[in-house]
């Protein structure tokens, strides 16, 4: 494989494995369509797969419920929300158990139109991966499910929020203990 990708000056595994998931994502995104006849194109866009995909998992939920389960902020659930709804594919409606709440239910479009892109990218996965053995398949799904698990991990504990900054520029509760203040360094390094 030639060598494309930024070299990284801590570990040159670390990126190969930034490199390659850029490339995943724009290679997943490039499918997208613009790259298909009208006839062919999946009815949902990410956010919508995504959303659907929450809802069919758990069931009709609130808008925050859903937010978390996504682990998105809520306006931006709220506006894809309302673009669902706006298409026909969602509607809200009273919670049956808190009539003061309102859920989030598919529809039978958002539903039948959940199914037609999952059974597209299905294919298309199916078709990609068709001489990879299942076991390779298998630890190709249990490591992209625990790098998504991590980063969602690692987005909750606010990590994200330092990332590449110097020591000495972020928050205290992310700075190795000798760059924390006086009054917070343990007593061997005061």
């Amino acid at each position: 494989m030639p060598d494309v990708g930024p070299p990284s000056a801590v570990d040159p595994t670390l990126s190969r494995v930034e490199f390659a998931v850029a490339q995943l994502l724009r290679r997943a995104e490039r499918r997208g369509p613009s790259a298909r006849p009208a006839a062919a194109r999946e009815p949902l866009d990410r956010s919508g797969y995504l959303l659907l995909s929450a809802l069919a998992a758990h069931g009709p939920l609130t808008v925050n419920a859903l937010a978390a389960a996504l682990g998105l902020d809520g306006s931006t659930v709220t506006r894809q929300v309302e673009a669902l709804q706006q298409t026909g594919r969602v509607e809200r409606t009273k919670d049956p158990a808190d009539r003061r709440a309102v859920v989030v239910v598919p529809t039978p479009t958002g539903t039948g139109d959940l199914r037609i892109t999952r059974h597209r990218r299905s294919a298309l996965y199916a078709s990609v991966l068709a001489a990879w053995t299942d076991a390779d398949r298998r630890t190709l799904a249990d490591l992209l499910e625990r790098l998504n698990t991590d980063l969602d991990a690692h987005r909750r504990r606010g990590d994200h929020l330092s990332a590449g900054r110097p020591p000495e520029q972020q928050p205290p509760e992310h700075r190795p203990p000798e760059h924390q203040p006086p009054e917070h360094q343990p007593p061997e390094l005061q």
